[in-house]
């Protein structure tokens, strides 16, 4: 599933934003990140050596109400996070 598809499910699956996204690499790397009215902003990250490897782990977080989601990038077209 591609990153833009995730949120859009998140909506979906009634969630509202803004959202807190934590990205957790196969190879230790996370990414922790503000997505709101299609912006976002980097809060921290621990980046392993040439950065995010594959498959990550990516939960939304959704700040309005709490309700969680998560899905896993296994390909390089999934990456579109910006």
């Amino acid at each position: 599933m591609q990153f833009d598809a995730f949120i859009m499910r998140c909506v979906d699956d009634g969630m509202s934003p803004p959202f807190v996204i934590v990205s957790i690499a196969a190879n230790g790397a996370v990414v922790v990140s503000y997505l709101a009215n299609g912006h976002s902003e980097t809060l921290c990250e621990h980046v392993v050596g040439t950065g995010l490897a594959l498959p990550i782990r990516v939960v939304a977080i959704a700040l309005s109400n709490g309700r969680t989601a998560s899905t896993l990038l296994t390909d390089s077209e999934g990456l579109a996070l910006q």
